[in-house]
């Protein structure tokens, strides 16, 4: 994938289904001009036969191809379409309407023609002089590409909704969205290279003859390419495969493989390829699921152990206006490289993979995770169990990592993992009534510092390990504010352990574990726990160092 302030992935498209309309002469009819294995001509009065060159596709004919076969059309005015695998497409004589009912298509309107209309299920693209490919996998994916010229996508029955695709973007979506997501940015000189419909050969001559509109992709192409060199995009090795949304991540021995290989159809089957042990196969991603939401801007400097990568999901002035989730992995600290992660949205963040911005071998920085949600109602913030948001360093470093989420008052619920050695952990909620839930979480760094600081805050923690070499700080910190204990909870380090809230519980038969140096200083109005100063109006106690109970108004400030 490349990223500019937008992401480019590197993949070869497969296909879609769709009916035309375009606003010109109607077409009567097309010849098959290409044919390579399987392809068979399906007609409702005659019956199926195999396809030969020449053979014309009118009123209710169908074609359809096989297994890695694939086939190419040429209407009367120039119009071209190449059909991929595993496909079937017709078309309505007298109209400019054809139809994919699945499979891949790539469709090359020539300039001066007039418009088309590309409907589905779900969307509706409008086309002028203009080549793109899509793709439909029947209740599985629509993938509609851009290659030159645009198109606007629409999704039906629903005024206004509406995007525009210029060259280079793609949108992947299932064919029962009611809305489009954001596209992403394709690296168009990979599609070119690879892409058997671009390259409309066989076998040693996989690349044929070339599109007509190749030369007007070339300049796109070269568009990218300035973007690359001005560091406006960055490639990544995120990859699809072929068809389908399946994300892999490539390593870079992949990467460099795959731009090498000239059998273009090695990379257009649904599995990804094996290869010899010098060259190892891509990583599939977690839950192998692609990422919801719009793709990121990252940018990069430096070389090396030097290298930073800065990954941003919106910013203070342009947020992410939809619900974000992500399930790719990123790791940024290969070769003693770091990264940061910032995210700022107006609706829900989850995460449910490994984000990495630091490691042991990192020299001259620190990582940084950074979550900031807008959404004062309802999950803001979401850190599954599958998840790790690690800011890593080795035993030698004195500048840490840090990781922070902060909500406005939607709640914030951690189940995973989240380490920044030698740094802050933060986790804040700023929301009234704002809740954070920690359900057999992970936290580890040298200040960890949890607050739902509203005045009817609620800070919950049910279970997991809280280590710090420093500071602890969980805090519930307004008038109102109420810290749970509903599990056994450990914390951990020679770090000053401070908790606070109006109202501070362990629920009956639950144990909160202090290790350490000393004991937790608990700052409430209301101590539910018996021993060490609580009320015992329950079971629940501490244990390990204890605690030393203290009204509230003595807290010490967050």
């Amino acid at each position: 994938m490349l990223m500019p302030g937008k992401t480019l992935l590197l993949f070869a498209v497969a296909g879609l289904c769709l009916p035309i309309s375009i606003k010109a002469a109607p077409l009567t009819e097309a010849h098959v001009t290409k044919i390579i294995n399987d392809v068979k001509i399906v007609d409702p009065t005659a019956g199926e036969r195999r396809a030969q060159l020449q053979d014309a596709i009118r009123d209710q004919i169908a074609l359809t191809t096989g297994i890695k076969s694939r086939s190419e059309l040429l209407f009367d005015d120039n119009t071209l379409t190449r059909i991929g695998p595993e496909s079937y497409f017709s078309f309505k004589s007298g109209t400019r309407e054809m139809t994919l009912d699945k499979g891949t298509l790539l469709l090359q309107v020539p300039k001066g023609l007039g418009g088309a209309k590309i409907h589905t299920a779900a969307v509706t693209a409008a086309i002028t002089g203009t080549t793109i490919m899509m793709e439909y996998l029947p209740k599985h994916d629509i993938k509609v590409l851009v290659l030159e010229g645009s198109l606007r996508l629409s999704v039906n029955g629903r005024f206004g909704d509406s995007l525009l695709l210029s060259p280079g973007k793609m949108v992947i979506m299932r064919p029962d969205a009611k809305r489009i997501p954001d596209p992403v940015t394709v690296d168009l000189k990979h599609v070119v290279h690879t892409s058997t419909l671009v390259n409309m050969g066989h076998g040693k001559k996989a690349h044929g003859s070339p599109l007509p509109s190749l030369p007007l992709i070339e300049k796109e192409i070269a568009q990218q390419e300035k973007g690359k060199r001005g560091h406006d995009l960055i490639s990544t090795n995120l990859v699809i495969a072929g068809k389908g949304t399946k994300v892999l991540l490539g390593s870079e021995e992949f990467m460099q493989d795959l731009v090498k290989r000239d059998d273009v159809e090695k990379h257009l089957s649904s599995t990804p390829p094996s290869t010899p042990p010098s060259t190892p196969p891509p990583v599939q991603i977690p839950n192998g699921s692609l990422d919801v939401g719009p793709a990121p801007t990252i940018k990069q400097k430096g070389k090396g152990g030097d290298l930073q990568t800065q990954v941003k999901y919106g910013d203070g002035k342009h947020a992410v206006s939809t619900a974000l989730v992500l399930n790719t992995t990123q790791d940024w600290t290969q070769g003693g490289a770091t990264g940061s992660i910032k995210i700022v949205s107006n609706d829900s963040v989850t995460v449910n993979s490994t984000l990495k911005v630091s490691d042991t071998n990192s020299q001259k920085h620190h990582g940084e995770i950074s979550i900031e949600s807008r959404k004062t109602t309802g999950p803001a913030i979401t850190i599954s169990s599958s998840a790790q948001l690690l800011a890593l360093l080795n035993a030698a470093s004195t500048d840490g990592g840090k990781i922070t989420f902060k909500s406005a008052g939607g709640d914030v619920n951690v189940s995973g993992t989240v380490q920044a050695d030698h740094g802050t952990a933060e986790i804040r909620n700023n929301g009234a009534s704002g809740v954070i839930n920690l359900t057999n979480a992970t936290l580890n760094a040298n200040t960890v510092k949890v607050g739902a600081l509203g005045n009817n805050g609620t800070l919950t923690i049910g279970g997991g390990t809280i280590s710090a070499d420093s500071v602890i700080k969980l805090y519930a910190g307004g008038s109102n504010g109420t810290v749970n204990f509903v599990d056994d909870v450990t914390l951990n380090g020679n770090s000053v352990k401070t908790i606070s809230g109006d109202t501070v519980t362990i629920i009956d038969g639950k144990t909160v574990t202090v290790n350490g140096l000393a004991p937790a200083a608990v700052f409430t109005n209301h101590p539910n726990y018996t021993g060490w100063g609580g009320n015992a109006s329950t079971t629940g106690t501490f244990a390990g160092q204890g605690a030393s109970t203290h009204p509230l108004s003595q807290r010490p400030g967050y």
